[in-house]
């Protein structure tokens, strides 16, 4: 946010010039009740002092804040060095990580701006090279795989803006701290649409320093995971339960090929056609139906119009459902509310969303 004493009041230029020092021009806040504050504060160079360092003044984030998850993660564009500023890779870097390590104006794809080479591991392996040699052993997943690029682990898409998702830029390890009670999705969850939190603390238990010698300290120190964390895909309960800012990360993910070759794709219709009945928001029914048409195609898919009134979208689902219901799912799936004759448990379906948070939310981009 800039510092109203570093205009130009008789032009309103904005004074900072590419390569100075951010601090100098803005105010960082990692809040939008610090922001507030801020916009109330005294905007003399003196009565400001030091307070846009990054972390300085720092406020705990509200469970309701538009702009950021509630531990402090942002969850719109624009807050992308808030998300860096916060990440031991530039906190502990003293200065060697920023936007221009990933980052260029020109010569690269105008859509994100990446160096050649950055969409790739090449970006971490700058400063973290000695991962290079033993990838698949860090992440547990072949090397080839979407599982082994560190950007999907470290900076997952948990960001939401422009009727998508977008990458956060708050790099950190995927633990489960952070997603329980902030309302922020687990990165392994993003992935693996089809498995609940219990089944991802399972997993990272295995990781260096989880189970190995029986230290359960990463998992010890959080809340007990409730019954439906345990035993339920965290993406359902998300879309059933979750506020609307989160039903719109969680739905941005069903169209991410990395999730559809994760999780499969022949339970998507059945499960998603039930959600989209109940959901108000138009931009997580487009996102979610995006979903449906990259795993089934536009014409398996269609008729459906996010936008409709309730009663000719209630018509099209019907019509939709009945079509992704005529066969049953042949296959296990633990985590995800079907009977054993592969139909949708209606009464599992039915509690769920009986369970849901649903206060008018906004996202300011």
């Amino acid at each position: 946010m800039p510092k109203a004493w570093t205009w130009d009041r008789r032009t309103d230029r904005d004074p900072f010039i590419p390569g100075q020092e951010l601090t100098r021009f803005n105010d960082f806040f990692w809040s939008e009740a610090e922001q507030a504050k801020l916009l109330r504060a005294p905007r003399s160079k003196t009565e400001l002092g030091n307070q846009g360092a990054p972390g300085a003044g720092k406020s705990q984030p509200l469970a309701d804040d538009g702009r950021f998850w509630a531990d402090g993660t942002p969850l719109t564009t624009a807050l992308e060095y808030n998300g860096m500023a916060l990440s031991a890779c530039y906190q502990q870097g003293r200065g060697k990580l920023s936007c221009l390590s990933c980052h260029s104006m020109h010569g690269s794809d105008p859509n994100f701006l990446l160096k050649p080479g950055k969409e790739t591991n090449d970006a971490c392996y700058q400063c973290h090279g000695d991962y290079k040699a033993r990838l698949s052993e860090h992440t547990r997943h072949p090397a080839e795989s979407a599982g082994s690029l560190c950007y999907n682990c470290h900076m997952p898409n948990q960001v939401y803006s422009l009727m998508t998702t977008h990458r956060s830029h708050r790099i950190g390890v995927p633990d489960l701290a952070s997603s329980l009670g902030t309302g922020k999705p687990h990165a392994c969850n993003l992935c693996h649409l089809d498995k609940s939190l219990g089944w991802t603390r399972e997993q990272l238990i295995r990781w260096p320093g989880g189970s190995q010698k029986g230290d359960r300290t990463s998992v010890r120190l959080l809340k007990p995971l409730s019954a439906d964390e345990e035993k339920v895909s965290a993406a359902v309960l998300a879309l059933a339960r979750g506020d609307a800012r989160t039903r719109a990360v969680v739905a941005g993910a069903f169209s991410n090929p990395a999730a559809r070759q994760a999780s499969g794709t022949d339970w998507f219709g059945p499960i998603l056609t039930r959600l989209l009945e109940h959901e108000r928001y138009a931009a997580v029914r487009y996102l979610a139906h995006r979903g449906l048409r990259a795993a089934h195609g536009e014409a398996a898919a269609a008729p459906y119009d996010f936008l409709a009134d309730p009663a000719e979208r209630a018509a099209q689902l019907r019509a939709l459902r009945a079509r992704f219901d005529a066969e049953p799912i042949r296959r296990s799936l633990p985590w995800l509310p079907f009977t054993p004759q592969g139909l949708v448990d209606e009464l599992v379906m039915d509690r769920l969303r009986a369970g849901r948070l649903d206060p008018d939310r906004t996202i300011n981009e």
